[in-house]
Formats: C-alpha cells, sequence, structure tokens
C-alpha cells in the first residue's frame, strides 16, 4: 500500500514540474470585423470594427478563465461604445501539449458602457485556436457571437485575429 501511495505521490509531483514549464497564463490583443445580423436598434445596424486586449489564465489542464475590454466602432459613423467581459473557456490541448494548436470553445458574459450608461449583461459564445510560433509568442483566430435583449434583440457575430503572449 505504501508503494501504491508513492507511486502517486511521485507521479503528480512529476506532472506539477512538467507542467510548471508550460505558460499558464497569457496576455493577447485582438482586432476584427464586427457585423449585426439582427437589431431591433438602427445604432446597431450595420458593420462595425472591434479592438481589444485581455488577460486569460489556465486552470487545471483544460479549463481557463479570462477578461478583457476592448472598443466596439460603427465603421459609417461616429459610434462607439466600451466592452468588457468575463469568459470561462475549455481548451481541447493540453496545457502541457506539445502541439502548436490550442482549440477553444468559451462563453461568458460581456456589458458595453458608453457615455456613463452600461447596458444589460449579453451573452456570448464562440470558439477559435491559439497558435503558437514559438513558446511565448503566438496568434489567435476566434469566432465570437454576442447576444443581448433590452426591449429589443442585437445580435453580433465577430472574428477575430491577434496576437498571444505566454508567460
Amino acid at each position: 500500500m505504501s508503494r501504491i501511495i508513492l507511486g502517486l505521490f511521485l507521479m503528480l509531483a512529476w506532472s506539477e514540474a512538467a507542467s510548471a514549464q508550460q505558460p499558464r497564463h497569457y496576455v493577447f490583443g485582438v482586432a476584427g470585423p464586427v457585423f449585426v445580423p439582427q437589431s431591433d436598434f438602427s445604432r446597431w445596424s450595420g458593420t462595425f470594427v472591434y479592438l481589444g486586449g485581455g488577460v486569460e489564465s489556465r486552470i487545471g489542464n483544460k479549463f481557463a478563465m479570462g477578461g478583457e475590454v476592448g472598443a466596439i466602432s460603427r465603421v459609417d459613423s461616429s459610434y462607439t461604445a466600451g466592452m468588457a467581459t468575463a469568459t470561462p473557456a475549455v481548451h481541447f490541448a493540453a496545457k502541457d501539449s506539445q502541439s502548436k494548436f490550442d482549440p477553444f470553445i468559451n462563453g461568458g458574459v460581456s456589458v458595453l458602457f458608453n457615455t456613463g450608461s452600461v447596458s444589460l449583461p449579453m451573452v456570448h459564445f464562440g470558439g477559435g485556436v491559439n497558435y503558437s510560433v514559438n513558446p511565448r509568442l503566438g496568434m489567435r483566430f476566434e469566432y465570437r457571437h454576442h447576444i443581448w435583449s433590452d426591449e429589443g434583440v442585437v445580435q453580433l457575430s465577430a472574428f477575430r485575429l491577434g496576437i498571444v503572449y505566454s508567460f
């Protein structure tokens, strides 16, 4: 029995030492077009651009929690709103994987803010992939869909491309 316990302890210690060599946290910057397939409000009709950044931290082997802030701006007018999100994610590649690809799905809650007002929370979901160029630097490709209902429905579809720095 003591050999089994010792063996389990050594396996746990080895796996923690191996995982400590891999980045558990990263920051990212993203940008991309945002399309509005459905809107009950005229200011949310049209094409927008999103620019933002955030941080994500692994919790265990496959789960992560992150947040980001950014701005969404309408292309054909001066309307701009800030956006803040909280995003849990599931990563399909283990953090100690040797693969350069780290696919993920995510979802969470976002809020818009503009000139002192804050929207009702929006639900968002999506997914993408982080691609490692080297152990610290990578690229992020992501699709994200936001649904917001404030006495009407607004849906935002965003295609995002960004840079990832792991630490």
